[in-house]
């Protein structure tokens, strides 16, 4: 069929031709519009929680069928005073929608490149007339904690993952990024920036800051004696080395740093209390158990941060410390007790590994903890066969490890494991672990 465009002009080159003189008028601007379908809904959150003037709301359409997702089409709102509820109308292309398809929205709210508030996916079957997805609740953000450090020729950059979020810190700067389709590796977009990316393969990658270049990265070790800790409600971390800190305010939107005094011993602790950039701070490290207020990932410290009057309070340290070093002896398999006489165990190494024995084989494997997950890679076992009794054990075990997702330490000091279903695994620590 033709465009009505295309069909004026030919009538217009008709009337030419004829010579018939005949004055033929333009059609009206809404002859010439092509209809497309669009997506509405509008954006909120309880909390009466203003958002700042710099805030930016992102609504994105993305076709799922390729792992990370291949952006459809996409609206960038510039809130200034405006609060919530934000309505949106997200335009489609001319092109009809592939009604045999299920598209996936993504929406965010952004201040200062960073997230405040994210919206969980939400499934649109997309007709000709598009979709009205009604009201669409936001959930406050939770910053990932930077895990891994990489060089890129003389830039080192700090990242943190969970799930398909990643945070990127550098040159001073933060980004919020999303996982997003690649032929190979894993690449992540800045969700205020497209021109901003981290793409990683393995323990390297390429970063892109602005369309900005930089030579390759490869991944670094950890800094040793470096002290991190954050919080939330607003969202702060700092962090510590052996003469500076960093501290990061109110989701990103404060930073103080400069020369750290050494601190002073307490008892089960450390104290510091000194001036910093026009600021009185003063910091309570506690060699106690505290648990993240959102995720309930344990941790060895617990943290007070006092700035100026603010008070605030949240954990501290490595929560992969509480689990190494320890031979965990299970004595509890998700509401059953271990065989009589066998012995089912885990073992966690700083390099990922874990190791230990399923009641009749060994295993083997990886385990990672992320901002908010702890995961265990496939586990790969020894061949040996043993009484049915201990192989339908060691079955029972292997298959309700992969489905663990977080882990704590009880009163008494034992690690339980919560898996898929409500299932716990419970093991008490006995000594050093080998490997």
């Amino acid at each position: 069929m033709l465009r009505r465009n295309t069909f004026w002009s030919l009538v217009l080159m008709a009337g030419t031709l004829s010579g018939a003189g005949m004055a033929w008028a333009e059609p009206p601007d809404e002859a010439i519009t092509p209809s497309m379908a669009t997506v509405t809904g509008t954006l909120t959150y309880l909390p009466r929680i203003a958002l700042p003037p710099n805030a930016q709301a992102v609504i994105t359409l993305l076709d799922k069928r390729i792992p990370g997702g291949e952006v459809v089409t996409e609206q960038r709102i510039a809130l200034g005073e405006r609060q919530v509820p934000i309505p949106f109308d997200l335009p489609l292309t001319e092109e009809a929608p592939d009604e045999g398809r299920t598209y996936v929205l993504e929406a965010a709210i952004l201040t200062g490149g960073l997230l405040i508030w994210v919206a969980e996916p939400i499934p649109v079957a997309l007709t000709d007339a598009g979709q009205d997805l009604g009201e669409i609740w936001l959930r406050q953000y939770r910053p990932v904690a930077f895990s891994d450090e990489y060089r890129c020729g003389d830039q080192r950059i700090r990242i943190g993952m969970a799930d398909d979020w990643m945070r990127l810190e550098v040159e001073g700067q933060e980004f919020d990024l999303k996982q997003r389709v690649a032929a190979s590796g894993a690449r992540f977009v800045a969700i205020a920036d497209p021109a901003t990316f981290f793409w990683s393969k393995g323990d390297g990658g390429r970063l892109e800051v602005a369309g900005r270049s930089f030579p390759d990265c490869v991944r670094v070790a950890a800094d040793q004696g470096l002290f991190r800790a954050s919080g939330n409600e607003p969202g702060w971390h700092l962090e510590i080395d052996a003469d500076r800190i960093l501290v990061v305010l109110d989701y990103g939107e404060r930073r103080i740093a400069g020369a750290v005094p050494a601190p002073e011993a307490i008892d089960d602790g450390l104290h510091y209390r000194f001036e910093l950039e026009g600021h009185d701070l003063d910091i309570e490290i506690l060699d106690r158990l505290c648990r993240d207020s959102m995720t309930g990932m344990p941790h060895p410290r617990t943290v007070t941060l006092v700035v100026d009057e603010d008070r605030l309070a949240g954990c501290g340290g490595d929560p992969g410390t509480l689990l190494r070093d320890i031979e965990w002896v299970f004595e509890d398999l998700g509401g059953q007790a271990p065989i009589e006489g066998s012995r089912v165990t885990l073992n966690f190494g700083d390099d990922n590994r874990v190791w230990g024995k399923a009641s009749c084989n060994n295993l083997l494997g990886e385990y990672r903890l992320t901002g908010e997950q702890f995961i265990l890679s496939p586990l790969a076992t020894t061949m040996m066969a043993c009484d049915q009794g201990l192989m339908d054990q060691e079955q029972l075990f292997l298959e309700r490890l992969p489905t663990v997702r977080h882990f704590d330490l009880d009163a008494d000091g034992r690690l339980v494991l919560h898996a898929d279903g409500g299932r716990t695994l419970i093991a008490r620590g006995e000594g050093r672990g080998g490997s």
